[in-house]
């Protein structure tokens, strides 16, 4: 047990339980985050939330920096760009329904040891970053849910239509205000697969703009 959280640091959401028998994951932002429950790999906030609800369980998210604890994706996403904090804090949690944590974690860059693995996780993340990127898990490229599509479009229509590095914006407003996470090459690929297929007198008129700005 010890062996797979050393070799595996992708977030692990601990399930921890409420009154009543009521469940819900704690999970650390920003991801990528591991179901506890089988073990399926998601790199997207929201797309992890609907995935849970599918088994019957609410989240919490634990903020990556200083491990406090918020109720939405939005909150922790709008925190975590903000905290500057770079050593962890103990934070009360609730108790962990499922089984025990290991008494000690071992960390393989080091030696030191933790007596959970998240914290030998945030360790390697604080200390040994190089070796912590190249132990992560590549990611699929996750595919657009119908929530990001229209989240995208609906901010991309309240910006001026001279606006320049439109994709590095929209990048930045998607994480601020949905707590999602996509690069410039990913917005312009979604925008591009969004927008309508030019006639051919709209094509024209625009390499004939083009040849009057450049004064051919």
């Amino acid at each position: 047990m010890n062996s797979t959280a050393n070799r595996n640091p992708t977030h692990d959401p601990e399930r921890t339980a409420g009154g009543d028998g009521a469940n819900f994951v704690a999970a650390t932002y920003p991801g990528p985050f591991r179901c506890p429950l089988c073990a399926t790999i998601i790199a997207v906030g929201h797309n992890f939330l609907e995935h849970m609800r599918v088994h019957g369980k609410e989240v919490h998210f634990l903020c990556g920096k200083c491990s406090k604890s918020w109720p939405t994706i939005h909150s922790v996403a709008c925190h975590y760009s903000k905290c500057g904090r770079q050593i962890t804090r103990s934070v009360r949690q609730p108790p962990v329904a499922v089984e025990d944590r290991p008494h000690t974690v071992v960390c393989t860059d080091c030696g030191d040891q933790f007596t959970t693995a998240r914290g030998l996780q945030l360790h390697r993340r604080n200390a040994h970053i190089e070796q912590f990127n190249a132990d992560r898990p590549r990611e699929k490229k996750a595919r657009w849910s119908q929530f990001e599509v229209l989240a995208l479009a609906k901010l991309e229509v309240q910006l001026p239509s001279n606006i320049v590095n439109i994709n590095q914006v929209l990048s930045k407003l998607l994480f601020e205000k949905h707590g999602l996470t996509r690069n410039v090459e990913m917005i312009k690929g979604q925008r591009r697969k969004s927008r309508p297929p030019m006639d051919k007198q709209t094509q024209l008129q625009l390499k004939l703009r083009d040849l009057m700005n450049t004064g051919l």
